[in-house]
């Protein structure tokens, strides 16, 4: 008599297991999640959730009657984390209908409806449970201030519960509300009840009246707002002592991005008010990003307010000589310098030449002086800017840390001459590790005293032990192109000085010595 078997029918190929598919899901591309959803219901169920965890609302028309949005959320709510761009009240109440209340980012426009604002709060409220990002955009609006359309307000309801456990606390991370206008008491009841908070962003925002307790955040570390902003939030204020600047609120702040203008440079200097107020308040501060801000405000604020910093982001077609004789004035302790090309343009895909100019390449001497000067150097990002190779051997770069390196190279002009230089560093780097590998093999011998061999084999070990004693650098990468004295070579050659760099942007893509 024969019984049935109850066994499970062993899988044809790796792919009918089911907790191998789940675990390839995470590591491919949306498109080829798509495609592999439509093999059969046993993997759209490991592929869905990729496919719908981002949903972006501008892909779909806001009237639910011809985009099918209400038809995607209806199948797929419980699977969305991330909502973008969720504009209208419609797609609001579609959302909220299908279940969606766990979202962990979310960008939602406000408005100068009634409407549409509540809609908004109480669609906010929903998920502030489970809320990690949070992006609050304004529209145009027609008010000479926004503080006088109370549509433009952010109320701390939106965000944090006041009662609850410390178990129920916010998750929130990163806060967006830039160009609206909330209370002081807001703002310090928001810090409060986010303990996670590490980025707030308060770029042309108003923060109105003032606070019985300034509430002060120990984990925020990044802050992006104008100057202005920050020491006087208040334009409703006209008292002879306004209320307090908002750097009182984040005594651990490490990285600041901001702006200012020739107006605001009159304003806070003079009286060293901004550099009373870092020096007070914010003392590990050390990462300062300027943007869209005169060359007078940059040399200023770098050469009188901040000091000692790590980490400096500018534009770069604000550069000039005494700017970059500003950036010396922290050499001794910055490590990474960033110059933010102002251009719309896809670094990793495109390759950047020709009609892009750079102002500053006459002065490429001068330039020069960041790598070789600032000996904690691990990166030097300087987009637009064009070396010139024989300006750049004429004496060695300091920075012996460097990691990542993007620049352009006079000469380096294509694609294909740009990935040649690439591939003889890759080469070179290569030479060297099979070189270290060899030298430890020749340590670990030397250790072990198995020194017997041929007399030519003793005598090389002995030399090599000698070279290694005495610290001389092991023959490696640059041997490889000695006789190659093309500007590829040369470059090459050049990235071999850094034993550490592992990124390097050359006008086309970033790569990786490995």
């Amino acid at each position: 008599m024969t019984t049935a078997s109850t066994t499970r029918p062993k899988p044809r190929s790796p792919f009918d297991i089911p907790e191998l598919r789940s675990r390839i899901s995470h590591f491919v591309t949306h498109k080829d999640a798509v495609a592999c959803a439509r093999v059969s219901k046993d993997w759209a169920q490991d592929y869905l959730p990729l496919i719908w965890y981002s949903i972006d609302c501008n892909k779909f028309s806001h009237s639910n009657t011809s985009s099918g949005f209400d038809i995607v959320v209806g199948k797929h709510a419980h699977h969305i984390r991330v909502a973008n761009n969720v504009n209208y009240p419609s797609q609001m109440a579609i959302l909220a209908k299908g279940g969606v209340k766990q979202l962990r980012e979310l960008s939602i426009t406000m408005t100068t409806s009634t409407f549409h604002y509540a809609t908004a709060l109480d669609f906010v409220a929903r998920n502030s449970a489970t809320l990690e990002k949070l992006k609050l955009k304004p529209v145009a609006t027609s008010y000479a201030t926004k503080y006088e359309s109370p549509l433009y307000c952010v109320h701390a309801s939106m965000l944090v519960h006041p009662g609850l456990s410390d178990k129920f606390a916010s998750r929130l991370r990163d806060l967006d509300v830039s160009g609206l206008w909330l209370m002081r008491e807001g703002l310090s009841t928001i810090l409060q009840g986010c303990p996670n908070l590490l980025h707030l962003n308060l770029s042309g925002t108003d923060v109105i009246g003032r606070s019985s307790v300034n509430f002060r955040h120990e984990g925020l570390s990044i802050l992006t707002c104008s100057i202005i902003t920050a020491l006087r939030p208040d334009p409703t204020d006209s008292q002879q002592l306004p209320s307090p600047g908002l750097l009182v609120h984040f005594p651990n702040l490490r990285t600041w991005s901001t702006s200012g203008s020739e107006s605001e440079l009159r304003f806070v200097l003079p009286s060293g008010l901004l550099k009373a107020e870092v020096k007070q308040h914010c003392p590990l501060l050390s990462d300062v990003r300027l943007r869209d801000s005169p060359e007078s405000m940059w040399v200023t604020l770098f050469t009188d307010v901040f000091s000692n910093l790590k980490e400096i982001s500018f534009d770069y077609k604000a550069m000039s000589v005494q700017v970059l004789t500003t950036i010396l004035l922290h050499q001794d302790t910055v490590e990474s310098i960033q110059a933010n090309p102002g251009l719309e343009f896809d670094f990793e895909r495109e390759v950047f030449s020709g009609p892009v100019t750079d102002h500053f390449q006459a002065s490429g001497r001068q330039i020069q002086l960041l790598p070789r000067s600032c000996t904690r150097l691990t990166e030097l990002n300087l987009y637009p800017h064009v070396m010139d190779i024989d300006i750049v051997e004429t004496k060695a770069w300091n920075c012996k840390d460097l990691r990542t390196l993007r620049t352009r190279i006079k000469g380096l002009d294509t694609k294909e001459r740009i990935l040649r230089a690439i591939d003889l560093w890759r080469a070179g780097w290569r030479k060297r590790v099979l070189a270290r590998r060899r030298q430890s093999n020749i340590w670990v011998l030397h250790s072990n005293g198995n020194g017997n061999g041929t007399d030519d084999q003793n005598r090389y070990l002995t030399q090599m032990l000698a070279a290694m004693k005495a610290g001389a650098a092991l023959p490696g990468g640059a041997v490889l192109l000695d006789n190659d004295n093309s500007i590829e070579a040369r470059v090459a050659r050049h990235l071999l000085q850094f034993e550490k760099l592992e990124n390097v942007w050359l006008g086309y893509k970033t790569w990786h010595p490995y």
